[in-house]
């Protein structure tokens, strides 16, 4: 998928034709940061950049994050807390395959389930 194609699918997909809508108070109410860390994976995707992420559940697979599946889960993180820095680690799934040049943020689901992205590190960043 390539530019003005993206485009077009995730307007279709958060509701721009009018058959999806969405809950505005909940957008109003998430936190600024989150709403940042979304629009940011968005923006990779558009780029044509690859995120991935990692769950602590069972097995613990590392997924590189489709765009067919991106509203999937960029909705289900709207119902995630985001962990702290300061509680914030790399998980151990990842099993030293963590890319390098990326940065990761946690979201816990249900109070249980960590769900970790690994989002292309911006160059004002890098270190």
């Amino acid at each position: 998928m390539h530019g003005s194609e993206f485009s077009r699918y995730f307007a279709v997909l958060l509701g721009l034709n009018n058959d999806v809508k969405i809950n505005r108070i909940e957008l109003e109410t998430m936190e600024k940061e989150t709403l940042e860390i979304i629009g940011r994976i968005l923006e990779t995707l558009k780029q044509e950049g690859k995120v991935f992420y990692c769950t602590d559940d069972y097995g613990g697979l590392i997924r590189v994050l489709r765009e067919e599946d991106a509203i999937f889960n960029l909705t289900f993180l709207i119902g995630c807390d985001l962990i702290e820095k300061e509680y914030d680690g790399i998980l151990p799934h990842w099993d030293g395959k963590f890319p390098e040049g990326y940065d990761y943020v946690s979201f816990l689901s249900e109070g249980t389930w960590v769900y970790q992205y690994a989002l292309p590190r911006i160059a004002s960043q890098s270190k």
